[in-house]
């Protein structure tokens, strides 16, 4: 396994309920696929994200620019859908990668 260290990511959409809850349980199985541990995920709705301590964001295409300029996050990926699981692993991949974590190809 690969650790991530404790970074903490969040998944912003705009209830932080029904789809975030969603495509958290597709980046779980993401991060588990890639060998990684030690990353603290959680999801946020549009309205309260702006003041979560976070290393990095993940969202979908439709809340990408919002999310940009997050005065935490290191980094943030949006992923085209919540159900397609090729785009979110290479996304997560990118966002992982970006904040630090050396993920072998």
């Amino acid at each position: 396994m690969i650790d991530a260290k404790r970074l903490r990511i969040i998944i912003v959409c705009t209830f932080g309920a029904g789809s975030s809850q969603l495509l958290k349980v597709n980046v779980d199985n993401a991060i588990e696929e890639l060998g990684v541990e030690n990353v603290d995920l959680s999801v946020c709705d549009s309205g309260s994200y702006r003041g979560e301590r976070c290393d990095g964001i993940i969202t979908t295409t439709a809340h990408e620019e919002m999310v940009k300029g997050h005065p935490y996050a290191k980094s943030y990926v949006a992923v085209t859908g919540i159900f397609n699981q090729a785009d979110i692993k290479n996304k997560v991949r990118k966002l992982l990668v970006d904040l630090g974590v050396e993920i072998p190809d």
